[in-house]
């Protein structure tokens, strides 16, 4: 099992380091990082040789693009117009382009793994939690993009699929699990088991032992597919009140497009907190499961507080 540290090319999370040696020191113990290019590493803080694989940059909102609805596209945009800007194309090309820029990089750092959130949402879709897309519709879709990814690059890395809260591929649903899997039995393609997502799909939970127990529930109910878990993206979040306010109360939403993906992330990231998962047992966890890879991944604000969840991590694992 390989372990890893998420990070990102953005300024916000390489201007934390000095050199490169900072950025070394960091992640000593480590095997490497998950790296999402998102704005290039321009001062070379990242050894190419330290990336073991790549988080795509995955759009919140794209089936209805992909499937030529523009009466629904209108609606969420405004204008076609504003649906055109943010996908950089007003047809499939679009999205295929927007993916390919990742496997280019993924190819370029040599990685081993790609990572792919299987999942589509609306803006007030993600405050209310009241969908309008079946998770099947979602990874159907998924099928079919990936399908078109691998007819232009079929040397691309292996390919894990990510879990969310959201229409698509939530692990909460055993049929709806193995439909994906069925479509790419190949164990290049395989599961990338996000155990803070799990908990953001049951509302009653409470503590983090409680997630815990729910996330091994699910594990049962899977049975031998779980052999097709590659990799785990470790983390925590117990936010079930704040979710269940936001439902009851959702805040009116922005004049613009842009605002309102802000609304949306701002959401997402008071939901999805990315924390330390540090109860006891979360090591006999990582055992049952027996990753290729195991990602620390979580949101801070510099370089302390990540250290600290770091060494959290680290002892709830008993490393």
């Amino acid at each position: 099992m390989k372990t890893q540290l998420n990070m990102t090319d953005t300024r916000c999370d390489l201007d934390r380091f000095w050199c490169r040696q900072d950025f070394v020191d960091l992640i000593d113990g480590f095997d490497g990082v998950e790296l999402m290019c998102i704005e290039g590493d321009t001062r070379g803080i990242i050894p190419k040789e330290r990336v073991i694989g790549l988080h795509m940059n995955c759009l919140p909102y794209w089936v209805d693009f992909w499937n030529g609805n523009e009466q629904a596209l209108e609606e969420e945009f405004g204008s076609l117009d504003e649906c055109e800007r943010a996908y950089g194309g007003s047809d499939r090309s679009a999205l295929i382009n927007h993916y390919l820029r990742d496997i280019s990089a993924a190819l370029r750092y040599e990685a081993e793994y790609m990572v792919f959130h299987v999942s589509d949402v609306r803006v007030d879709e993600s405050l209310t939690r009241q969908f309008r897309r079946s998770d099947a519709s979602v990874i159907v879709a998924t099928c079919e993009l990936m399908d078109a990814l691998l007819s232009f690059c079929p040397n691309m890395p292996a390919v894990f699929f990510e879990n969310l809260w959201l229409p698509g591929l939530t692990f909460t649903d055993v049929s709806a699990t193995r439909l994906l899997l069925d479509a790419f039995p190949d164990r290049r393609f395989g599961l990338m088991l996000d155990t803070g997502h799990i908990a953001h799909t049951c509302l009653e939970l409470t503590t983090q032992e409680e997630a815990l127990s729910y996330i091994n529930k699910l594990l049962d109910e899977h049975g031998p597919i779980c052999e097709r878990i590659r990799g785990v993206h470790l983390n925590m979040s117990i936010t079930s009140d704040y979710c269940k306010r936001m439902m009851a109360s959702p805040p009116p939403l922005a004049s613009t497009y842009g605002e309102r993906m802000t609304q949306m992330f701002y959401h997402g990231f008071s939901c999805d907190r990315h924390m330390p998962f540090t109860c006891d047992g979360v090591d006999t966890l990582i055992k049952r499961i027996s990753p290729d890879y195991l990602t620390f991944e979580f949101i801070t604000n510099g370089s302390e507080q990540l250290k600290h969840y770091i060494l959290q991590q680290r002892q709830a694992l008993r490393i």
